[in-house]
């Protein structure tokens, strides 16, 4: 078992691997830290860091503890080729995540996992190649690779492109000045309540999807051609109505473990219709889909 050190507050910092890894604000710790301030520093937690004193899990407890005027907290030191591998491994047992805010979140340290893994193995003196892969991390997180390439693919876009914009979301909230992480990150994240309005979280397609038709429309309107050419704007935005449509049915489906078997039953029953409407060569695509997404599970 590690043992359990007591490092000073004021030598620590923040692992630059976490430092794409959304926080808690200082009202959503509130109760994190009448917690601590009730339990005491010694038995607190510990947080891990590595040996040059970068934390690597406990962020939020280490900002907890300097809110709280602590001096010192309890940490246990990890190796350096754990790191990444361990804020992985952290995300995936957050119980309260979708699918797609487990990709979203672990996207970024997929790279740094890789490279750990081939550092344990030459360190145990043998070549043979990784055994992690995208799609290994994909199935320990029980998703699809494909929604991790989305993961992927958003980081991507909010690395590159640091505009700022105003932008409308599906409820027709605005928001001024804006980067595209700054306006989607926080809905991607969102802390699902079927009860309440406006807590149900994007989906990764949804996200991607939105984004290439900012910047599609941002390009046409910088050639001087708004709407001109490619697909009309009202094809844009029935696409875009069709993919929100698409995300709101995969939302529903939080309801479905709390139904009985008559509930569930009587719900298949609204499906015939809509398979009947349904394009054939969408019929193809959904068959397509249904039967690997069938066999992964199968697994």
């Amino acid at each position: 078992m590690n043992k359990i050190e007591i490092r000073n507050l004021d030598d620590l910092d923040i692992h630059p691997a976490l430092k794409s890894q959304p926080r808690l604000t200082d009202d959503e710790l509130l109760s994190w830290r009448k917690g601590m301030k009730r339990r005491g520093e010694a038995a607190t937690p510990p947080i891990y860091i590595t040996d040059d004193n970068q934390i690597v899990d406990g962020r939020h407890r280490y900002w907890c503890a300097r809110k709280l005027g602590w001096k010192t907290i309890p940490a246990i030191v990890v190796k350096d080729d754990e790191v990444f591998t361990l804020i992985k491994e952290t995300i995936i047992n957050r119980r309260h995540y979708s699918k797609g805010q487990l990709a979203y979140s672990v996207a970024p340290l997929v790279e740094g996992v890789f490279a750990e893994a081939k550092k344990r193995i030459l360190a145990g003196g043998t070549h043979t190649p990784t055994t992690e892969t995208p799609e290994s991390i994909a199935a320990d997180m029980k998703i699809s690779y494909r929604v991790l390439a989305q993961a992927q693919e958003i980081h991507d876009y909010f690395n590159t492109d640091k505009a700022k914009r105003t932008l409308t979301d599906r409820d027709e909230v605005t928001e001024k000045n804006v980067t595209l992480k700054e306006f989607f990150e926080p809905r991607i994240l969102l802390v699902e309540d079927p009860e309440a309005p406006r807590t149900r979280a994007y989906g990764l397609g949804a996200v991607l999807a939105g984004i290439k038709q900012i910047l599609m429309l941002e390009k046409r309107d910088g050639e001087g051609r708004a709407h001109g050419g490619g697909r009309p704007e009202r094809v844009e935005k029935q696409l875009q109505l069709f993919g929100t449509a698409m995300t709101g049915l995969q939302n529903k489906f939080v309801y479905w473990q709390k139904w009985d078997e008559a509930t569930r039953h009587e719900a298949i029953q609204a499906l015939p219709p809509v398979i009947e409407k349904m394009p054939r060569e969408l019929l193809v695509a959904f068959g397509k889909l249904i039967a690997t997404e069938l066999k992964r599970q199968d697994k």
